[in-house]
């Protein structure tokens, strides 16, 4: 939604925090599939972000998270 209504960067900020709770939750139930393909989710969407805002190394970096 911040996105889409011309705020990218705090949209930026908003999937940063999501991400952050989501590398938490890999970390302490890496047997639950689920959070792993949320926390991938989460870098890819970061690097479209970062890829609209042109600010290219910072989206390879997502993407190569996602990996």
């Amino acid at each position: 939604m911040l996105r889409s209504t011309g705020k990218s960067p705090e949209a930026a900020t908003a999937f940063g925090k999501a991400r952050e709770i989501r590398e938490r939750l890999v970390k302490e139930h890496p047997d639950v599939p689920r959070y792993t393909n949320d926390l991938v989710t989460s870098y890819l969407v970061s690097g479209i972000l970062e890829q609209g805002r042109r600010r290219f190394s910072k989206a390879i970096a997502h993407y190569e998270r996602c990996l």
